[in-house]
């Protein structure tokens, strides 16, 4: 007999309330996208499953139970700001809520949690800015993390 406990576990996973599994990065269905402006990236199509919109800078794409999203974009670069001073621009008195920042001459990572959510943005410069913005639960933090940066060192302009 099987015991009750695991009779509802097993039926709150059936009914996808736990949501869906990332499973191990090798897993999920690693695709690459290539943009109009030049913008290349592998993202995990297993778990952004959902076309969410296409414009003229990039795309975007949700989770299933839309619980997280990856927007990749690309925006002209002709005043060749530096990635300092475009986050100097976006976040002018803001900068203490980031939770993570990493600037180098050639591109930034920035991430910050708000409420139940992480939000990580990444640029790299070079004749246009190219960025990815990925948001998801915090709770998912460490399921996430591997996937992230996967995202996140794979994002290139194309040569």
């Amino acid at each position: 007999m099987i015991p009750l406990r695991l009779c509802l576990f097993i039926a709150f996973c059936s009914l996808g309330v736990a949501g869906p599994a990332l499973g191990q990065p090798a897993q999920l269905d690693w695709q690459q996208y290539s943009g109009d402006r030049g913008t290349t990236v592998q993202y995990p199509a297993a778990v952004f499953s959902q076309f969410v919109e296409r414009n003229e800078n990039g795309v975007k794409w949700t989770r299933a139970d839309s619980r997280a999203t990856l927007a990749v974009s690309a925006n002209s670069n002709a005043q060749r700001e530096t990635p300092r001073a475009f986050l100097r621009r976006k976040f002018p008195d803001r900068q203490s809520i980031l939770s993570y920042d990493r600037v180098t001459p050639t591109f930034f990572a920035v991430s910050a949690r708000m409420q139940d959510k992480i939000f990580y943005t990444r640029c790299n410069f070079a004749a246009a800015v190219h960025c990815i913005e990925l948001e998801y639960p915090a709770a998912e933090k460490r399921q996430w993390d591997a996937i992230v940066t996967r995202i996140s060192r794979s994002l290139r302009p194309l040569r």
